[in-house]
């Protein structure tokens, strides 16, 4: 992971701890850990998504996709 990348992570992730109600980095976490390969906790920020927003567009597509990889 780049340092760029690890910057953010650490952005998203603090963000998330100081109000886990926060969609936008949650989402932007996930596709950070997806573009990163690590899809594990891409399906977990996936279905954070999905939790707190049901009807986000494309987020069962995206669970689906994230399970199988």
């Amino acid at each position: 992971m780049s340092v760029n990348n690890r910057k953010a992570l650490e952005h998203f992730s603090a963000a998330i701890e100081l109000d886990s109600s926060y969609l936008k980095p949650v989402y932007q976490r996930m596709v950070l850990f997806r573009n990163n390969e690590d899809y594990e906790d891409a399906v977990k920020d996936a279905k954070k998504v999905k939790d707190l927003d049901p009807t986000f567009p494309q987020i069962d597509k995206e669970i689906q996709t994230l399970e199988k990889l």
